[in-house]
């Protein structure tokens, strides 16, 4: 069970010494009558299968230096289509897991979610859809959450996950807004993980939604294309973003990278392009490719474990472990170039 709350004082503990229970007498037995047969062992259950439990049945979480301590939220956003936006965050997740952190993944998006179709799971919890109902009756309390997490194991690296809802986003929860979902969600989820992603929706499908999270976040990634058609949709979608009020643009990382679009050295064009017209610098570039990211859906599979080799897993721990672990600002990404 997620441990979502401030330890308290141990009761004081009293020991009453209770007085000795009689020896119970003997049964009679008859002469003729055989010794009871000792109780046979019971057989151990077989282990399950199944890589996936509810966040209240795994085993027991390590001690915490805090149980206060808050966790850093990263968000991820796009401006419309399919740039790839779900499969980074599934990607970032289990890298920032396999290097020991602790890990919960919001599938907020609220017109496709889609984080366990990717996983090839079956949701076995209420997920977003119960969040939403409590959240709507004001009883959404941090030691109820755990209801409605799941958590994936991949061989001793686990992902808390709240499933999304198909559905979701064609109304606002009764009594409070998607906005104050969210709100509660950090708060709530903060104590229990060192990092929280949110698969946010396109911004065309809830825009004050998108730019509220951004705004809370630690860290803000913006997934495109690499092609024509995505740098028109990134001047639209960073121009909105500035008219919803928020306070810093989203790093960009440009997604599918291939010569066949652009010619030779479609990085570098690229670059160019987005820092010209859009006066964006790209922080990661992720190359194209079919096999690797095939493989890992066709197994419900992260990269890593699909095809760690991948050029575009590499370009994605890269950015994980020097964009994200260790804290690097906004100017040294632009100095590392990462992908």
């Amino acid at each position: 069970m997620l441990r979502l709350f401030e330890g308290r004082d141990e009761p004081l503990e009293i020991v009453l010494q209770p007085e000795p229970a009689p020896e119970p007498l003997a049964s009679p037995t008859r002469a003729d009558e055989p010794p009871p047969e000792p109780s046979p062992e019971p057989v151990p259950a077989p282990k399950p299968l199944a890589s996936q439990t509810r966040a209240d049945e795994p085993a027991p979480e390590p001690e915490r230096a805090s149980a206060v301590a808050s966790a850093q939220i990263i968000a991820f956003s796009s401006a419309m289509g399919s740039p790839g936006k779900t499969s980074l965050c599934i990607n970032v997740a289990f890298e920032l897991a396999s290097a020991g952190k602790r890990v919960g993944l919001v599938d907020f998006d609220l017109a496709s979610p889609s984080l366990l179709t990717a996983l090839n799971q079956d949701s076995i919890t209420a997920g977003l859809a119960g969040v939403k109902r409590l959240a709507s009756q004001g009883r959404l309390f941090a030691e109820d959450l755990h209801r409605f997490l799941m958590v994936l194991n991949y061989d001793g690296v686990k992902l808390t996950v709240l499933p999304g809802a198909v559905g979701l986003g064609d109304s606002e929860p009764r009594g409070s807004s998607w906005i104050e979902v969210a709100d509660q969600l950090i708060d709530k989820m903060g104590g229990a993980f060192d990092y929280v992603l949110f698969d946010l929706p396109s911004l065309v499908v809830q825009p004050q939604l998108v730019a509220h999270v951004l705004n809370l976040a630690d860290f803000g990634f913006a997934v495109s294309g690499a092609d024509p058609v995505s740098v028109e949709r990134w001047l639209w979608f960073k121009a909105q973003l500035e008219a919803l009020g928020v306070r810093e643009t989203p790093a960009l990382v440009v997604n599918q990278v291939r010569d066949s679009v652009l010619g030779g050295n479609a990085k570098g064009q690229l670059a160019d392009t987005f820092e010209r017209v859009a006066k964006t610098d790209v922080i990661s570039f992720i190359a194209q490719d079919h096999n690797a990211f095939d493989l890992a859906l066709r197994e419900g599979l992260p990269l890593q474990l699909a095809k760690k080799a991948s050029p575009a897993r590499h370009a994605i721990s890269m950015l994980v472990r020097q964009g994200i672990l260790n804290q690097r600002s906004r100017l040294d990404w632009r100095v590392a170039r990462l992908g």
